[in-house]
């Protein structure tokens, strides 16, 4: 209770924007990429059928994977320190 007497209520959104803007920047690029690698593939194939499906989205997991594994491995390095 006498966190609630001392605080405001924008305490609780404290912190909330970082990963926000984060995770936003992370779903643009994996969105984007799954387009674009679809659509490429799509053109030389013509179709659209499964693999396409899969080969865009393990483009779009790489790509989001060179972005997050630096950001996450000194996130997680920072937790150890304390």
């Amino acid at each position: 209770m006498s966190v609630h007497c001392n605080e405001q209520a924008t305490s609780l959104f404290t912190g909330l924007l970082p990963p926000l803007l984060g995770l936003g920047f992370l779903n643009a690029i994996l969105f984007t990429s799954y387009n674009a690698t679809a659509q490429s593939i799509q053109q030389v194939i013509h179709r659209y059928p499964l693999t396409t499906a899969w080969s865009a989205g393990a483009v779009a997991g790489l790509a989001c994977w060179i972005v997050s594994a630096p950001t996450e491995l000194y996130s997680s390095s920072c937790w150890h320190r304390f």
